[in-house]
């Protein structure tokens, strides 16, 4: 009979270790921005820019600094072609809730703002997190414009959950 006991608190014990827990938050994980050029073209040396916030902006989760830009073709996005970008991840295991609204400021630099190229595109910024779950904004019908200027064109664009 002892011996039954024991190995019933020990099978207990093991199914507490490894159920997860009830309580436990999903955490950030990695993040993406994935884009669909529409009829105009994003030139091979148009850099991608973007940052990721939560929804009130006082904490930077991630971000793209000069995404996809340099003097090959490779990076030339052509009409009607799917393009994803991963973001740098600034707040690794942000929780879920925390992550909930976040906000994207995405832009296009051209020849260290003295090109010009308009982009026109559609824009969805996922974020990924432990329990095999996203959060996804999107951005549709999307025209940057450089004009030989050192403006930076951009788009911004929310999480609606």
């Amino acid at each position: 009979m002892k011996t039954h006991h024991l190995t019933l608190a020990f099978a207990l014990a093991l199914s507490a270790l490894a159920a997860p827990k009830a309580n436990a938050q999903a955490v950030l994980i990695r993040a993406e921005l994935a884009t669909h050029t529409n009829d105009d073209n994003k030139d091979h040396d148009t850099c991608v820019c973007a940052v990721v916030t939560t929804a009130d902006g006082s904490s930077q989760l991630a971000h793209i600094s000069n995404g996809d830009c340099g003097g090959d073709d490779a990076t030339e996005y052509n009409d009607n072609s799917d393009h994803s970008i991963a973001f740098q991840i600034d707040a690794s295991g942000a929780s879920k809730d925390a992550c909930r609204g976040f906000k994207v400021h995405m832009w296009q630099k051209t020849h260290g703002g003295r090109g010009h190229d308009t982009w026109k595109f559609d824009a969805r910024a996922i974020l990924y997190f432990s329990d095999g779950l996203n959060l996804v904004a999107n951005a549709g019908g999307v025209t940057l414009n450089s004009d030989s200027t050192s403006a930076a064109p951009a788009v911004d664009f929310a999480n609606g959950q």
